[in-house]
């Protein structure tokens, strides 16, 4: 009886764990976002799925300096535009 519920129990976790293996999961994949930094002022950094900038938003009097300063952003990619701001914090 006790053999019977533990095979049991171990055919549900099996099925439970290949349940999930029928389609590849691309863990890369993305849908945009938004980066925050935070560093004396906070600056987030929205982005599409291409990983370009859609916009930069201040989220204080400090940090809209700082974006003020940058420039254009949109279209630029993400990376590049962080690593700008980053220099200017």
């Amino acid at each position: 009886m006790r053999k019977g519920i533990v095979y049991g129990l171990i055919t549900v976790l099996l099925l439970g764990l290949l349940a999930g293996c029928d389609e590849p999961v691309d863990t890369h994949a993305s849908k945009g976002g938004t980066l925050y930094l935070n560093a004396n002022s906070v600056i987030a950094v929205t982005y599409d799925e291409q990983g370009k900038v859609t916009s930069v938003t201040a989220g204080s009097e400090n940090a809209k300096d700082i974006v003020d300063s940058y420039g254009d952003f949109t279209g630029k990619s993400c990376s590049e535009v962080v690593a700008e701001l980053v220099k200017k914090v």
